[in-house]
């Protein structure tokens, strides 16, 4: 039979919480600066459509608005370029080639160019397989197109809303 030690256990201390230099915003303004940054970076037209007619996908919604786009995005840490050139290499890496269109249109819409599209691209391919980088390489081409089509409708429509001079 073994005897009681009379020496009690130490105590594992409680790991510290590090401190941000910034304070969180509370969740409605996260929200708020979530849907603001969503939309500037998507677009209207894909805010007002992505299943936001669909109650049940409203807390999935509300979820990605408050954190990603509210929390992360909010950040001052990095820009919106690098961010948007960050989610390419992502998507391309997770295989989500639905996404990865529409993060290539807020890419565009951040300033991104398609030259350094295409060095994301290459470096996936270095890094995810080749495959994973000429998925992104295609649909770079294919969004790229797509937004050149709209630019050129959009120039004409300013044109034809002018009066002629004479």
């Amino acid at each position: 039979m073994r005897a009681q030690s009379s020496t009690p256990e130490p105590s594992v201390p409680e790991p510290a919480i590090p401190e941000t230099s910034v304070p969180e915003p509370p969740m409605p303004e996260r929200y708020a600066e979530g849907d603001r940054i969503r939309r500037e970076v998507l677009g209207d037209e894909h805010v007002n459509s992505l299943l936001s007619d669909w109650p049940p996908a409203k807390p999935l919604l509300d979820l990605i608005t408050t954190y990603p786009w509210g929390s992360v995005w909010a950040r001052e840490g990095l820009d919106r370029r690098t961010r948007s050139l960050l989610n390419l290499a992502l998507l391309t890496a997770l295989n989500r080639p639905e996404e990865l269109r529409l993060n290539i249109h807020g890419a565009l819409r951040n300033g991104c160019s398609v030259e350094e599209m295409a060095e994301v691209a290459l470096q996936c391919a270095a890094y995810a397989g080749a495959p994973a980088g000429i998925a992104l390489m295609k649909a770079i081409h294919e969004v790229h197109e797509v937004h050149e089509v709209h630019e050129i409708h959009e120039i004409h429509e300013v044109q034809e809303d002018r009066p002629e001079q004479t």
